[in-house]
């Protein structure tokens, strides 16, 4: 029952695949927190992954386009959609 609940293995699969797909290294930082939290508000990318705000927007953009990433809204909380 425990290989189920393995999150700590979960967050190594993510950081592999941000890194094989060729995203910047705060990727797989910002999967990893939203796989701890649950959900991030948007306005909190750039403080987690320490990226200016254009920037950290560009790269929650980019995680949502490929699907990793959903929201309820064009401004609502972030989650883990996989």
């Amino acid at each position: 029952m425990h290989e189920l609940f393995d999150l700590e293995g979960l967050a190594e699969r993510l950081q592999a695949y941000a890194r094989l797909s060729r995203w910047r290294p705060q990727a797989a930082t910002l999967l990893t927190e939203t796989l701890h939290r649950g959900e991030i508000a948007r306005g909190d990318t750039a403080v987690i992954t320490g990226l200016g705000e254009r920037t950290a927007r560009a790269l929650l953009s980019e995680l949502l386009k490929n699907g990793l990433l959903k929201s309820a809204s064009e401004k609502g909380a972030v989650f883990l959609d996989f």
